[in-house]
């Protein structure tokens, strides 16, 4: 029997720039036939125009009535920018309280009462608005919730 030698033998392929500039433009081109009715727009900064200001507003599906105990709120969307504020002892805080509950979901950053007690923390409004906010509305809430943890 016979052993054969283990030898590394690294290929080095040649980039050919310009092959690779004429393929990006025709994927491009066939990409703008394909998505015509979509509005594609020419460079990063027009894709970026007046999304910061509404990136962290959740508009709900209906407008919900609710009471303070101080005057009552009609309430169509919140704004969870106070999640740029959150700290690591905001987030030790809401592991315990999920630890109090009994509760220990596979994935905290899509479970709902996670995504609501960050919620109820950024936004200043109690679990009872949460509690009474239609499924698909809250939702909307986890969706932003992970997705600001997920992409930042």
């Amino acid at each position: 029997m016979q052993k054969k030698e283990n030898t590394d033998i690294t290929e080095t392929k040649t980039v050919n720039y310009e092959e690779m500039a004429a393929q990006a433009e025709l994927e491009a081109e066939s990409d703008e036939v394909a998505s015509v009715r979509r509005e594609v727009l020419d460079n990063e900064e027009d894709a970026t125009d007046g999304e910061d200001e509404n990136r962290f507003r959740v508009d709900f599906f209906k407008e919900y009535e609710f009471d303070n105990d101080v005057e009552k709120q009609k309430i169509k969307s919140i704004d969870l920018s106070g999640l740029l504020d959150l700290t690591t002892v905001d987030g030790e805080k809401f592991d315990r309280i999920l630890v109090k509950l009994g509760h220990r979901p596979p994935n905290k950053f899509v479970d709902i009462t996670y995504c609501k007690h960050v919620a109820m923390h950024v936004t200043n409004l109690p679990a009872e608005f949460f509690n009474m906010l239609s499924m698909r509305d809250m939702l909307q809430v986890v969706g932003a919730v992970h997705g600001y943890f997920l992409f930042g």
